[in-house]
């Protein structure tokens, strides 16, 4: 069952999640990020994808955003044109991080894998996150989301999460030859990258579903 976390735990952690237990201390821990005017529970959708034994965190972005919910960051521009939003998503990337890292010892975790799942906006923070600190977590799946390069130094014998892309050929906000271009850098940077491109507009279509779902069992 997922549950709100309680104040307190908001409070030590410092941003709003929900929380899906599997009983075992142990289990692979996945945190969700929501895309643009979310809540924690809009990526609720995706357990489909994900296997009941895993302890689940869905996080909850911290910025009000004009159309209802929150975002990560305050948005300006287009995902195309990450320019004019990088430098508050790499803050954004940071906080989460640091509320992943908290989270794991506050809820006293011991996961033998960490993953995350980022929908839009928070698969583009993902991308992010996993540059700047490739080793924290095993796998990230970014789901019509930008890949943002950093162009950061990273050596090919780093250990680097295996990542999943899903992407609509049809995205009217990020378009699939970007999405390609994003995958094609991961790659080049030593990343072992599972790309599926579906029929679809802004969204994870049946065939993304279904991979990411096989990809996810396989880790």
């Amino acid at each position: 069952m997922l549950c709100e976390a309680d104040p307190e735990a908001v409070q030590a952690l410092g941003l709003k999640h929900s929380l899906w237990s599997a009983n075992c201390k142990s289990a692979h821990v996945a945190f969700l990020l929501h895309g643009r005017a979310g809540r924690h529970d809009a990526m609720r959708p995706f357990l489909r994808c994900i296997p009941h034994d895993f302890n689940l965190i869905f996080i909850q972005g911290y910025v009000e955003d004009p159309l209802g919910g929150y975002s990560w960051w305050p948005t300006r521009g287009s995902l195309e044109n990450w320019s004019e939003w990088i430098e508050d998503a790499k803050t954004a990337a940071m906080r989460v991080l640091g509320f992943m890292r908290a989270s794991l010892k506050y809820y006293r975790l011991e996961p033998r894998v960490k993953l995350a799942y980022g929908f839009s906006q928070g698969g583009a923070l993902l991308s992010l996150l996993v540059q700047s600190e490739p080793s924290f977590l095993d796998a990230v799946a970014i789901l019509a989301g930008a890949i943002v390069p950093l162009n950061n130094s990273l050596a090919q014998n780093m250990i680097k999460p295996r990542v999943f892309v899903a992407h609509g050929l049809k995205d009217e906000k990020l378009s699939a030859q970007t999405a390609r271009s994003g995958v094609r850098y991961l790659k080049a940077r030593g990343f072992d990258v599972t790309y599926v491109e579906d029929d679809v507009g802004h969204k994870v279509g049946a065939q993304g579903l279904q991979a990411l779902s096989l990809w996810t069992a396989g880790l």
